[in-house]
């Protein structure tokens, strides 16, 4: 499978102007397709919706305060207060980076894309953005210096997440016992943020990812891609 370490993506970001970031390297664990060690998993997969909200966060040059991020979610959408955990994917050996904010308020309009967005985002046809700002302000303060200004996934809830033995972070999302994966690779321009839902213990030849949800986020530049078919294609992996 294809990826990018997120010491890359912060230095890609910083040159296009989401912030400006200290460049260092972050070492990858490769991407090798593992699976998790323990007891078998036995449960009954679902690859529709995952029935919880999932969006894209960044952060909210606007704001006043430090620390605050836009998130657009695409279907299901959180109410003020709701827990939302941001996680940045990659595939490492370190912890996962991830923060729990909530929800402060919602606005009509859509997030800006770097600082220098500033046309129409108050637009009310572009939908509802939420604001999040951190649950605890002094909890997860070297993720946040680090990785404040790079996109994240946005998911409702506080779903405990860990690495998997390929490296990539999950956590059960739906509750169905299956982990879902989050996973990001780079386009021509962009990066895709992909979460992916892993049977461990999957039927002989029967595959045993199914992609569950995506988001493109545009980077205004060109990169080196790295992203598969399966990861940028349309309708989702579901239906394979």
């Amino acid at each position: 499978m294809s990826g990018i370490s997120l010491g890359n993506l912060v230095c890609a970001l910083a040159l296009a102007g989401f912030g400006a970031i200290a460049c260092t390297s972050r070492d990858s664990a490769g991407d090798a397709d593992g699976s998790a060690s323990g007891e078998p998993v036995l449960a009954t997969p679902t690859f529709g919706p995952l029935g919880v909200p999932v969006g894209v966060a960044l952060l909210d040059h606007r704001a006043s305060a430090t620390k605050r991020w836009c998130a657009d979610f695409e279907e299901n959408e959180p109410a003020v207060g709701d827990t939302v955990t941001l996680v940045w994917p990659d595939s490492s050996a370190d912890s996962v980076a991830t923060v729990h904010t909530r929800v402060r308020r919602a606005r009509p309009g859509r997030c800006p894309q770097t600082r220098m967005d500033t046309s129409a985002i108050d637009d009310a046809n572009f939908g509802t953005v939420y604001e999040l700002v951190l649950a605890d302000s002094a909890a997860d303060s070297a993720t946040v210096a680090e990785l404040a200004s790079t996109p994240a996934i946005a998911i409702r809830g506080s779903a405990r997440w860990t690495r998997g033995a390929d490296g990539y972070p999950r956590a059960d999302l739906d509750g169905d016992e299956n982990p879902e994966r989050a996973r990001l690779c780079t386009s021509n321009e962009g990066i895709h943020l992909t979460l992916w839902t892993v049977l461990d213990n999957a039927p002989a030849g029967k595959p045993r990812e199914h992609r569950r949800w995506r988001a493109y986020q545009s980077l205004g530049y060109d990169v080196e891609p790295s992203c598969t078919a399966r990861e940028t294609d349309d309708p989702p992996a579901t239906t394979q």
